[in-house]
């Protein structure tokens, strides 16, 4: 089944606009843009062809503009092309990927109709590239210097590749190393060229190893908006990579710059439970460093580390006023020098003199989402009721309060809250 939806701005829903009925499975599909006309789909299915569609206002159905057999057999098997599709950046190209062992290139053209005098999308100068025992789990054409945009240039497209065949090699003839193991994950970003003088894929470069369990790559937009390059997903990490063309032709290269900030521990400390919350606070708004950690447990206990000499050092409960025996949901320093810290039961206002004030919630009534800016605390509580706080100056104490502005009783649950910092 294929669909398309419209965004309704409004009241931020989809619509449906379209539903087809395929008799195929889609393994992929991406958008071509083309200029001063509405963007194609091209889709690889099961059928073992890849299909251009375009979207008919008039029958509200997508219509197959052209096709192409690249499948010698249908399915969905791991040697057939179609499991991985991916444009260059003039949306000429086309790289149809297996998850092993093939890539094929296609060449997407206008031809005239001079009959009914209209342009043709076709596909032409396929190419194939057989690469065995190499695994694909993701591809993306790249983008080229804006200087370079006149289709002129080889389309480069990245590969998140692994090679079994290297790694089995590698473990058989050091099984008890210790780096054996850690190479039978091993992925390489490879970069592929498409020689547009003889529609020859070129193998330009792998990179160097990546971390184990990458699966997805983004194009980063290039020319007057951005840098280009690529980024790589993998387990709880994203990278970026920027790789360069040098030259063209016989003289040409492919270099890979890769942006890091390195991080360097400062301070560990063993903590005593599982932690559900970590928020890091100056101690003064003019301080250039966070110096003290607050940290929330699951067993609804909160500690307060402060962070001295690259060690950290537990704070003793009579210092800075922190409610202790409590679960918090949000610390924060506000710009009169104070602390909030909220709980389930409302906030604690601490002083920068060690007095506080408290607000509690009435009854069971507890605060389940809190959000925050150095003048303004919201709490959102059970009754789905919202309730705003601002930070006033109280001339009978001569200090500042958060005092209640605004409340509302919502009647439906909030799951997430933001405030914006002024």
């Amino acid at each position: 089944l294929l669909q398309l939806f419209s965004f309704d701005e409004t009241d931020t829903s989809l619509i449906l606009v379209s539903s087809h009925e395929l008799f195929s499975n889609i393994r992929s599909l991406l958008v071509q843009s083309v200029i001063d006309q509405p963007d194609n789909l091209i889709v690889s299915s099961d059928s073992g062809d890849i299909c251009v569609l375009k979207y008919s206002d008039e029958i509200r159905q997508f219509k197959k503009i052209t096709s192409k057999t690249i499948g010698k057999v249908p399915g969905c098997l791991l040697q057939v092309p179609g499991q991985f599709l991916a444009l260059d950046y003039s949306g000429r190209y086309c790289m149809v990927s297996a998850i092993r062992h093939q890539k094929i290139s296609l060449e997407i053209k206008l031809s005239e109709d001079h009959q009914n005098q209209q342009k043709n999308i076709i596909f032409t100068n396929i190419s194939t590239f057989n690469n065995i025992n190499v695994f694909t789990f993701d591809i993306v054409g790249l983008e080229v210097p804006e200087s370079q945009k006149d289709n002129s240039q080889n389309p480069i497209f990245a590969a998140i590749e692994f090679n079994e065949l290297n790694e089995s090699t590698t473990l058989t003839s050091s099984p008890s190393s210790p780096s054996a193991e850690e190479n039978q994950q091993t992925q390489y970003l490879t970069f592929y060229e498409i020689d547009i003088s003889t529609d020859k894929i070129i193998k330009k470069k792998e990179s160097e190893a990546l971390s184990a369990n990458c699966n997805l790559l983004f194009k980063v937009p290039g020319g007057t908006i951005g840098p280009g390059g690529v980024l790589i997903c993998a387990e709880n990490v994203i990278f970026y990579k920027y790789p360069v063309n040098c030259g063209r032709g016989s003289n040409s290269s492919l270099r890979v710059l890769r942006h890091e900030i390195p991080v360097s521990e400062i301070a560990s400390s063993q903590l005593p439970g599982n932690v559900n919350g970590i928020w890091a606070v100056k101690r003064d708004i003019n301080d250039p460093f966070e110096s003290l950690l607050v940290v929330s447990f699951m067993n609804k206990i909160t500690i307060v580390l402060s962070i001295e000499e690259k060690i950290f050092q537990e704070v003793p409960e009579s210092t800075f006023g922190f409610l202790r025996n409590i679960g918090t949901l949000g610390v924060a320093l506000l710009a009169d020098n104070s602390i909030v810290q909220i709980t389930s039961e409302g906030f604690r206002l601490i002083q920068s003199d060690g007095t506080f004030s408290e607000f509690k919630t009435q009854g069971k009534n507890l605060v389940t989402k809190a959000a925050y800016n150095e003048t303004q605390v919201v709490l959102v509580l059970q009754n789905a009721q919202i309730m705003v706080f601002e930070l006033e100056e109280d001339s009978t104490k001569m200090k500042f309060e958060l005092k209640c502005v605004d409340k509302k009783e919502l009647g439906f649950d909030i799951v997430c809250i933001l405030f914006k910092w002024r």
